[in-house]
């Protein structure tokens, strides 16, 4: 609806990720660091969370771009299918029985270490998974070759999922896991440099304006989370629009949030 108003190639704070909007804050760097890191040095398990909303699923779709074909690597976006770990085993080894999967993954993960390939899964709001499926990960992990690990789990997930993995029942997976990372939210510069990059690449050309005010209430509002700043954001956009403003002050901030809370 304002695209053309605004002169905008694209909108700018859609919340399906899309490479061409990607901002990495320092934060995602680390994280996305950290998971590198994991990988790299061949651990096991590795561990990063995240409040709602914070891009952990965009830090791992670039972890995918970055890995490229270094290593077989699934993304399970629906863990609460647990049953559909088994199926990846069973895609993974070529089988199409289940009764033998943990024996046919075995010899897949022996093959692609012959091969210098790895095999890395990625289980994406792993907070969802039951301790029991957690503990049937932790036992798939155990196919150790004497030469190095070349499966490694990446559990990705809200804050709840440490919670979880400092439980007594799931104590002996909590303790494989050496590389974990914690991602924050947007500081008040990050949150401006955020809205500058995707109003950029969306094709704004310096005609948009975002008074100080404004930059504030939104970050006030959205405590740093990008997820929120994309909805306040788009609102806000759509609240200049009807005003007929490019200069986006602090009224039409809060317009916007009236209008995200169904006040307006």
């Amino acid at each position: 609806m304002y695209l053309d108003f605004y002169g905008l190639k694209k909108k700018p704070f859609n919340l399906t990720p899309d490479p061409q909007f990607l901002f990495l804050s320092k934060d995602h760097r680390e994280a996305l660091n950290h998971m590198l890191y994991g990988i790299q040095e061949k651990e096991c398990f590795i561990a990063i969370t995240g409040d709602i909303g914070t891009g952990k699923t965009t830090i791992c779709l670039e972890l995918l771009e970055t890995l490229n074909d270094k290593g077989k690597t699934v993304i399970l976006l629906n863990p609460l299918q647990c049953n559909r770990l088994f199926s990846h085993c069973v895609e993974f080894s070529r089988e199409t029985s289940k009764n033998d999967t943990l024996d046919s993954f075995n010899t897949f993960l022996v093959n692609q270490l012959r091969y210098g390939r790895r095999v890395i899964l990625i289980i994406d709001e792993a907070q969802n998974l039951s301790n029991e499926m957690l503990e049937q990960i932790r036992i798939f992990s155990n196919f150790e070759i004497k030469s190095g690990n070349c499966f490694q789990i990446m559990l990705v997930g809200q804050l709840e999922l440490m919670q979880k993995l400092e439980s007594h029942e799931l104590r002996a997976l909590n303790q494989r896991i050496s590389v974990r990372y914690k991602l924050n939210p947007l500081n008040k510069k990050e949150i401006e440099d955020y809205i500058a990059y995707r109003m950029a690449v969306a094709g704004a050309n310096g005609n948009i304006t975002f008074a100080s005010s404004a930059l504030k209430s939104i970050y006030r509002h959205s405590n740093g989370i990008p997820r929120v700043v994309n909805l306040l954001c788009d609102r806000t956009l759509l609240s200049g629009y009807i005003n007929k403003t490019h200069y986006i002050n602090k009224k039409i901030v809060s317009q916007g949030i009236k209008s995200l809370e169904g006040r307006g």
